[in-house]
């Protein structure tokens, strides 16, 4: 009995002080994809798809400049979602202290990509609209960093070499005609011109409230921006009709360059595939 006992309790002492023996892990499946943590510019999925949700990112950025900074920021991670969220700048944001005007950020940090992104144009046509819509001046800013996009008077004088270019026009919608396949408008150029105005005393206080526009020279004569049609006319082909379109109304339209027709009193006529149009804002930024 002393021997059976002496044995069983032999067994329980090395039982209690064994180890257990260390779990091996499972090998990883060969050429598993591998998740990538959330980085600030969105998700990548298991397939390598970016989840980025530039509508949804838009929405966090406080202002239009630094909205711009964040983009410009995500570009060591991704350039697309770089490019997609600073669209998103300009074409969705809603910020308190008013839209994307930062011409000068497109131009000093997006060299590249305003000039190869197709859509680039686009962005450049939505910020001179944000911006007053002059036209001349602006794209006069553009074409120094080399971005091919060009006047409507560049692009009449020589047809057969601007023809397929990008153009940006500031016109007034004249008329719109309607078929089964398309819509097609017919525009009239308009510039900005400065000119020389004199008020008298009782309409200074709507000059004061017109402040950002008007350059004054002394108490009574200043200069302002006025609307001076160019007598150019454009021939526009639409995506679509749209009620938003009015006629008599201006836009800044920017589209592809298809050539030019002679008209009734022999004066060129613009024939322009027209990719978008934005109201133009009522104050002009310099």
């Amino acid at each position: 009995m002393r021997t059976a006992a002496s044995l069983a309790l032999l067994v329980l002492v090395a039982c209690a002080g064994a180890r257990p023996a260390p779990e091996e892990l499972p090998d990883k499946p060969a050429g598993a994809p591998v998740a990538l943590a959330p980085t600030p510019s969105g998700s990548v999925s298991p397939g390598g798809k970016s989840n980025f949700n530039a509508k949804v990112w838009v929405s966090w950025q406080d202002g239009a400049a630094d909205c711009e900074a964040s983009a410009r920021a995500m570009r060591d991670n991704s350039a697309e979602e770089a490019w997609q969220a600073l669209k998103a700048c300009v074409e969705l944001g809603r910020f308190n202290r008013g839209p994307f005007v930062q011409l000068n950020l497109l131009t000093n940090y997006w060299e590249d990509e305003l000039r190869t992104r197709p859509d680039a144009p686009r962005i450049v046509a939505r910020v001179i609209a944000n911006r007053g819509g002059d036209v001349d001046g602006d794209i006069s800013k553009v074409q120094m960093i080399r971005m091919p996009v060009f006047t409507l008077k560049a692009a009449l004088s020589q047809p057969d070499i601007y023809k397929g270019r990008y153009v940006i026009i500031r016109g007034k919608l004249t008329d719109v005609k309607v078929d089964a396949k398309s819509a097609t408008a017919m525009l009239d150029e308009v510039s900005m011109k400065a000119a020389d105005l004199t008020r008298t005393g009782q309409d200074m206080g709507i000059i004061e409230s017109r402040y950002n526009r008007l350059r004054f020279y002394d108490e009574h004569h200043f200069a302002e921006n006025v609307m001076n049609p160019t007598g150019r006319k454009v021939l526009g082909r639409l995506p679509e009709a749209d009620p938003f379109l009015e006629p008599d109304k201006e836009f800044v339209f920017v589209g592809r360059f298809d050539g030019a027709k002679p008209s009734n009193d022999e004066q060129k006529v613009a024939l322009l595939n027209v990719y978008g149009y934005y109201r133009p804002a009522a104050l002009v930024i310099q």
